[in-house]
């Protein structure tokens, strides 16, 4: 099965986002080397050089520094190998609890992928209002939410981008699509089934939400 793997650049109230990073540009010519053998195997790269998110940034005009932030959803192969290239980039977060669990010897991680790189961890406060009760406000200004949505992940995070009484949903992995969250079926792999049923059910409140103007997930083939 052949599934996109993306990234999205959000603009919003003076801000410059990365959400997530994609493939390396170096799963074009080694991509065994550049994963693994465990990696590669699980996850069989298929990238054309341009679209590499630092080719993706040159035909905006843009250089890693111009970006605020990367949101790293989680810490899975096709959502960080793409992401030494761009450590020159302001920031660079992931959760607290994916970051810890990424130093374990779980074959699901490689920290090549970030080696030499500064990722920071975001510390979630009490929120009522999120699935999991905690949620982060990432510039202070309500315009990107970030909240805690573990399941297919120990820590996994969804980027809520607020403009007004609206805002967009960018769900990394906890619905590979519209078909997973509107008939309620699991994405794999799955760290703990309870807590990603919850964030399913947590997703598909989204989409019949008004002032959701719509839900972005990193293998959505649309």
């Amino acid at each position: 099965m052949c599934v996109p793997v993306k990234a999205f650049l959000v603009e919003n109230q003076g801000h410059r986002v990365l959400i997530d990073t994609g493939w390396s540009e170096a799963c074009v010519d080694h991509p065994l080397s550049h994963l693994g053998f465990g990696l590669w195997f699980a996850s069989e790269p298929v990238l054309k050089r341009e679209e590499a998110i630092p080719y993706q940034l040159q035909k905006l005009s843009l250089k890693p520094s111009d970006i605020d932030a990367i949101v790293l959803t989680h810490l899975d192969c096709d959502h960080v190998s793409g992401l030494r290239p761009l450590k020159e980039a302001k920031h660079i977060y992931c959760s607290k609890e994916e970051w810890q669990h990424a130093q374990t010897r779980d074959v699901r991680y490689r920290k090549a992928f970030w080696e030499g790189v500064h990722i920071e961890t975001v510390s979630m406060k009490k929120d009522t209002s999120a699935p999991f009760g905690k949620s982060c406000d990432l510039f202070g200004d309500g315009s990107f939410i970030l909240i805690l949505t573990p399941g297919h992940s120990e820590e996994s995070m969804a980027i809520l981008v607020y403009e007004h009484k609206q805002y967009a949903a960018f769900i990394g992995d906890d619905s590979y699509n519209h078909h997973s969250w509107e008939e309620q079926k699991l994405p794999g792999p799955i760290y703990d089934i309870q807590s990603m049923k919850k964030t399913l059910r947590w997703v598909k409140q989204l989409s019949e939400d008004p002032h959701c103007i719509g839900i972005y997930a990193d293998h959505e083939n649309v």
